[in-house]
């Protein structure tokens, strides 16, 4: 169940007191860098569009947004790419 899974996402990323530690030290904004989660099933949630309309109506207060895109560059002669989908949660 999507709802169930939210709620535990929730908790196990504490992201109310995470916003409120990013928020005391001086921080605009808080990012969920959805690429880093070793969790196959919490990458995949977290990347569903559904998920930031939760996350929005749960956390109203604040403005959450998507940014998304591929970051090239060169290693060891060749070139990469490497994609990226970060959350992030303003409250400036």
């Amino acid at each position: 169940n999507y709802d169930a899974w939210f709620k535990r996402f929730v908790k196990k990323q504490d992201l109310v007191k995470q916003i409120e530690v990013s928020n005391e030290q001086g921080y605009k904004a808080y990012v969920l860098n959805v690429h880093d989660y070793r969790d196959s099933r919490d990458k995949r949630m977290a990347m569903d569009p559904l998920f930031i309309e939760k996350l929005q109506t749960y956390l109203h207060d604040y403005k959450v947004s998507v940014d998304e895109g591929v970051i090239e560059g060169m290693l060891f002669g060749g070139r990469t790419k490497r994609s990226y989908y970060k959350i992030k949660i303003s409250w400036a």
